[in-house]
């Protein structure tokens, strides 16, 4: 059906929308707020970033970063990184 038209028909019956429900936050800190980064090598964060070669083979690149100094620790290149590496 039609979006136009269940509007036309809601509007011929003098029906109202539903109110949406504000969405909730969730209490307490949040995780930004608790890790923080005070100094150098307190907190440390990670992330995979994908490619793709020519040939069309993935290339996965692992990047460590220091989150107190912006500082790049470790940069992996690997076609794939298995759990227990």
């Amino acid at each position: 059906m039609n979006l136009k038209r269940v509007h036309r028909l809601w509007k011929l019956e003098h029906l109202q929308r539903p109110r949406r429900r504000p969405k909730r936050k969730a209490p307490g800190p949040t995780l930004q707020s608790v890790l923080r980064a005070e100094g150098r090598n307190h907190v440390w964060t990670y992330d995979f970033i994908e490619d793709r070669t020519e040939r069309g083979n993935k290339v996965r690149i692992l990047s460590v970063l220091d989150e107190g100094s912006c500082e790049c620790l470790a940069l992996r290149c690997e076609r794939s990184f298995p759990l227990r590496r």
